[in-house]
């Protein structure tokens, strides 16, 4: 295989990885919350 092939494929592996290590730092919920729930009518004094 000539050497800019193999140079490109380094490259492609090197910046998946870093996506992909760059999709494990993100933080939050993975699901959506359910809706809120409308405030009762009645309240505690």
């Amino acid at each position: 295989m000539p050497k800019s092939i193999t140079s490109v494929r380094r490259i492609v592996a090197a910046l998946a990885a870093c996506a992909a290590l760059a999709g494990c730092g993100q933080k939050g919920p993975l699901y959506l919350p359910p809706p809120p729930q409308p405030a009762s009518e009645t309240s505690a004094p």
